[in-house]
């Protein structure tokens, strides 16, 4: 198959080893890197798209001959899957709990919990910057309520990394009853109450249309004072200028974001400057063991769309598909949205 894996410059290293390795493993298949939808001779006969980036109808409309596509994210609401159904492509998302994913970035919110924590950036600061100011007295774990807020891949992983800290931990997710819990989760309805006594908020909710700016001036305001807030999620879950009066305002006492509403990261947003908010790039997942759990995943379901049957990660379902394939079975179909 002519396979394109479509990438942004902040994950280029990660797009190179990502298509070599799938190259070697799919010696017939031919695998392409690109940073754009178009002005590359691969897009032309391009019949497998693997995406790290957005995907509008207007992108999709370069590809000719494309009959499916495989995000390399667990997020998949930066695709018009929509526009694909109507022009007959399937696509497919890859679970953060089957590739590494989630693991990678359930680490990367325990480091940032610490750094916030423990003052790390203002005991760095201190040692180039001496003689200094007293420093505040850092935060331990033990004891410290931490409200995780959505409870998928990511949200599991995180809650099995916090147990040996000793924490105190309550899990908010739309879905209660499904959550195979030894206590008992919240509802979504539930948040703003569960706010009120949380010492660190960890957000990883799926974002949707529904969703937008669930985190705003009303709910950080119920926040406990001097709470932690540190979203892995996706940034349209945050009104961002309200985070912001909530941090200047000391009401939080810090925050923590791997994600923005706009992405690339932009350095006049206001929220890099604050002294006590960290942002890195959305890239709290990248990691070597995400790679080669995302090269094995996307290289199963490669083929069993190749062999004609549906892969178990499907989103939608093309009235008049450009490649056929086998009926579901009455248990499984496609996933739609969670």
């Amino acid at each position: 198959m002519e396979v394109v894996l479509y990438s942004i410059p902040q994950y280029r290293a990660f797009a190179e080893s990502f298509c070599f390795e799938i190259s070697e493993i799919r010696p017939n298949d031919r695998c392409y890197l690109t940073d754009v939808h178009c002005d590359t001779p691969a897009i032309g006969n391009c019949e497998v798209l693997l995406t790290l980036g957005r995907l509008t109808g207007q992108d999709l409309s370069a590809y000719r001959y494309l009959t499916f596509i495989q995000t390399l994210s667990a997020g998949y609401e930066q695709i018009d899957c929509e526009a694909a159904s109507a022009a007959g492509i399937w696509v497919s998302y890859a679970p953060s709990e089957q590739t590494g994913n989630a693991d990678a970035v359930a680490e990367f919110v325990i480091m940032n919990i610490l750094t916030l924590s423990r003052n790390l950036l203002g005991a760095l600061s201190a040692v180039t910057n001496a003689p200094f100011d007293p420093l505040p007295v850092a935060r331990g774990l033990g004891g410290k309520k931490v409200c995780v807020v959505g409870f998928g891949g990511v949200g599991r992983a995180l809650l099995e990394r916090l147990r040996p800290f000793g924490c105190d931990t309550v899990v908010v997710t739309r879905n209660p009853k499904k959550a195979g819990l030894d206590f008992a989760p919240h509802p979504l309805e539930d948040l703003p109450e569960v706010l009120r006594t949380a010492d660190i908020v960890v957000l990883c909710l799926r974002a949707d249309n529904q969703n937008r700016h669930l985190f705003d001036g009303a709910l950080f305001r119920t926040m406990k004072a001097g709470a932690l807030f540190i979203n892995v999620a996706r940034g349209s879950l945050v009104d961002e200028m309200a985070l912001q009066t909530a941090i200047e305002t000391g009401h939080l006492r810090a925050a923590a974001l791997d994600v923005l509403e706009n992405e690339p990261v932009n350095s006049a947003n206001p929220l890099v400057s604050l002294e006590r908010t960290l942002i890195t790039p959305h890239c709290a997942g990248f990691t070597d063991t995400m790679l080669r759990g995302t090269i094995a995943y996307v290289d199963a379901v490669l083929s069993t769309f190749q062999n004609g049957e549906r892969p178990a990660s499907l989103l939608n379902e093309p009235q008049m598909p450009r490649r056929p394939l086998a009926q579901p079975h009455l248990e499984t179909g496609f996933i739609g949205t969670l």
